[in-house]
């Protein structure tokens, strides 16, 4: 499915993984314990690997869904921090062209001066940059922590860019109409 896709696309692109884990069962095959998802825990490759054909006691298992939170936590905020710079770079250079361009047109135009157009197209690239930012940080974390989550901010991500250059936009306006007064 798309949502897939795009999910399998962000944990890549931002480099979100599980290399080091294990699909652990908490009743073990060797005693008759299933495949289902009710009967799989999430833990590190050696400690389910030494434990072998043994079930995995209740301590065991409620330390695990404590690990678990944690880890996607602490996941997620490195994931987020790990994109955000990405997510800036993309941002600004998404939105370097239109600025160029419409301020270009405006000098043309004889609406404002080189330094004026300078100063918004600087303005409207900080604030794709910011936004580019914000939406990587939020959707790489998110993605980490629970990919549907994740996989529905992607779809956001766009918008919330695409809104963070127009807010930039407006102010820029706002500003140039005040200092013309």
């Amino acid at each position: 499915s798309i949502g897939i896709t795009i999910i399998t696309f962000v944990v890549s692109f931002f480099g979100i993984g599980i290399t080091d884990k294990d699909a652990s069962h908490i009743k073990a095959h060797h005693n008759g314990g299933s495949d289902h998802p009710d009967n799989i825990k999430w833990e590190d490759r050696g400690v389910n690997r030494a434990r072998g054909e043994s079930d995995m006691n209740l301590p065991e298992q409620i330390q695990l869904d404590v690990d678990a939170v944690m880890n996607n936590i602490v996941g997620g905020m490195k994931a987020g921090v790990n994109a955000a710079p990405k997510g800036v770079a993309i941002g600004a250079a998404v939105a370097i062209p239109f600025a160029v361009l419409r301020n270009g047109l405006r000098v043309a135009r004889n609406e404002i001066d080189t330094e004026e157009a300078i100063l918004d197209g600087i303005q409207e690239i900080g604030g794709a940059a910011l936004a580019g930012g914000i939406a990587a940080f939020v959707v790489a974390g998110a993605v980490a922590v629970c990919p549907p989550i994740g996989g529905a901010l992607v779809i956001k991500s766009s918008r919330w860019c695409r809104n963070g250059t127009r807010v930039f936009q407006n102010l820029s306006r706002t500003r140039g109409k005040n200092t013309r007064l």
